[in-house]
């Protein structure tokens, strides 16, 4: 059963689409306004998580974790029609994560207490795409996907024992 012809078909659809791409990028290019710009800002990070450390009576312990960071990159914004625009950003974000934990170790007869301090810092490179909508001169409502991508990790443990 000879299905060449599917395959040539699709073949040319496909290339079609490939050329109507750019050509799209060409028109909102043309004629739309175009925004571009730089950003920069302070990221602040907290959240309370169950980290699997039993409290008196078994029931788990949260743990608090909180961190702060910064975060700076560009944006171009484009116009597709009043009152939508598109913005993609490409950003260079940081986050330093601290941990406080006390624990005790038992030996025998002696109980030594344990206190960690773990600082975790993460770099990434995030690239949200933004769909925006303007309300007003002074509001809008901004959705959209995001990905981020970590490049650097480190992590430093200290501890003291009493």
């Amino acid at each position: 059963m000879d299905l060449g012809w599917r395959h040539g078909i699709i073949n040319t659809i496909m290339y079609k689409q490939l050329l109507l791409l750019p050509a799209l990028g060409l028109a909102l290019g043309s004629n739309a306004q175009t925004d571009i710009g730089a950003k920069a800002g302070f990221n602040y990070y907290f959240q309370s998580a169950a980290l699997g450390n039993e409290a008196p009576g078994g029931a788990e312990e949260p743990i608090d974790l909180d961190g702060t960071g910064f975060h700076v990159g560009g944006y171009a914004a484009f116009a597709l029609c009043e009152p939508l625009y598109l913005r993609p950003e490409v950003l260079y974000s940081t986050r330093t994560v601290v941990r406080n934990t006390t624990s005790s170790l038992t030996t025998g007869s002696t109980t030594t207490a344990l206190d960690t301090r773990t600082e975790d810092a993460l770099a990434y490179l995030e690239v949200p795409l933004v769909l925006g909508f303007r309300l007003s001169d002074r509001f809008t409502l901004q959705a959209g996907p995001a990905a981020g991508f970590l490049l650097r990790s480190k992590s430093t443990v200290t501890g003291t024992r009493t």
